[in-house]
């Protein structure tokens, strides 16, 4: 009987860890769309790694949330770890419901998921920030991850979710800035590679983003794309409008990348 089940297996963020915790010898078993591996009877803990997309409306699509089985794991006082992105409150409003939930968000590229997997950092988790949640996770879930470079930092889950929503923003903000004074070089005459260039060797731009954000045509088109950033921005804006808050900053990133990638 496993007592570790991912949701999402299949998936890129669930598959990193379901692959990791498989290979150290750890009972886990999987749910995807696709198929089920394992028993899921009785488990203790509950990776969820399913999808969040953002709606024509921007509105965050969580229906995936709803096809686990929250009644009977409150019953049985399941830990939920949440890897999904997800917007704040999100965690909390699911803890409501007598359920022990943390947010310990994935920050992986596609390309290279299995690599920023093994190899992290750090560990951002969210919770109830209980002595109890935080020793279970220490005790039970600690050992049988990869080896961060810095130790694990607790959090309330409102934090957690808008560590990852500031980290993915703002990988999209690089992109319409680098395209912009790209624009501007062309219209100056500057040279542009030089112009990149110093951006590392002046120090507050990383090596590492200059590589990943600044790219201009990336993948043959300029902007932003894939599964997170057109989505994180989108379903962001529309919780600040929500919130009553100004969006300005992501309505004009929304505008130019629309207008980057031939859509405005």
């Amino acid at each position: 009987m496993s007592e570790i089940v991912v949701y999402g297996h299949t998936g890129v963020v669930g598959g990193q860890l379901y692959k990791w915790l498989q290979e150290r010898g750890v009972d886990v078993a999987g749910v995807s769309l696709d198929r089920t591996d394992g028993d899921i009877e009785g488990v203790r803990w509950a990776f969820l790694c399913l999808p969040t997309p953002t709606r024509d409306s921007g509105a965050q699509d969580i229906g995936a949330f709803w096809t686990v089985r929250w009644q009977e794991w409150a019953q049985r006082s399941v830990r939920i770890v949440i890897r999904s992105t997800v917007l704040p409150g999100t965690c909390g409003f699911i803890a409501s419901h007598n359920l022990t939930v943390y947010h310990w968000p994935e920050f992986l590229s596609a390309r290279t998921a299995w690599q920023d997997f093994i190899t992290p950092r750090t560990r951002f988790v969210g919770c109830d920030m209980t002595e109890s949640s935080m020793a279970a996770w220490r005790g039970e879930i600690e050992p049988l991850l990869p080896v961060a470079v810095e130790a694990t930092r607790f959090m309330d889950t409102a934090t957690s979710e808008t560590i990852k929503y500031a980290h993915n923003v703002h990988g999209a903000m690089q992109i319409i800035y680098a395209n912009q004074m790209y624009d501007v070089c062309k219209a100056s005459g500057a040279d542009w590679p030089a112009v990149s260039d110093a951006m590392p060797q002046l120090g507050y731009v990383s090596y590492r983003q200059r590589g990943a954000y600044w790219d201009i045509f990336k993948d043959a088109q300029r902007g932003y794309a894939g599964a997170c950033f057109p989505k994180d921005v989108g379903a962001l804006r529309a919780w600040l409008q929500c919130q009553g808050k100004p969006s300005e900053l992501l309505d004009g990133m929304e505008a130019a990348n629309a207008r980057l990638r031939g859509r405005a």
